[in-house]
């Protein structure tokens, strides 16, 4: 298979996988930020610490998409809010190197049975 053909094959799962069996991009960012707007609510009730200290030493693979929506809140925006998310893996580093996105990441530490780590600082 040619180069450019084998490059348009990968985009176009990429973006099935990404946009669940094909709704428009615009739907999915909606959703996305409909997710971390619920997240960003919980934190706000002072649950937010809670929900993802309560994912510290789960299997990453084995999160629901809430607790990922919630993990993946406090992965971008968690020193704000003094907690540290990490992902203790068993992966390959040249294959989690290779990974170009983060959902390739997440899928390579998913099968790797990655553990969560979160870290929360006493202010």
């Amino acid at each position: 298979m040619p180069r450019d053909k084998e490059n348009i094959m990968t985009k176009k799962t990429i973006i099935v996988d990404e946009f669940h069996q094909g709704t428009s991009a615009q739907t999915y960012r909606d959703g996305v930020q409909q997710m971390r707007d619920a997240v960003s609510e919980i934190h706000k009730k002072n649950d937010g610490i809670a929900a993802v200290r309560a994912l510290d030493g789960r299997i990453f693979a084995t999160l629901s998409d809430d607790e990922m929506a919630v993990l993946n809140f406090y992965r971008d925006t968690g020193r704000k809010f003094g907690v540290a998310v990490s992902i203790i893996n068993e992966a390959d580093p040249d294959e989690l190197a290779r990974a170009s996105s983060r959902e390739q990441a997440d899928q390579i530490l998913k099968r790797a049975n990655s553990r969560v780590s979160v870290t929360v600082s006493q202010r």
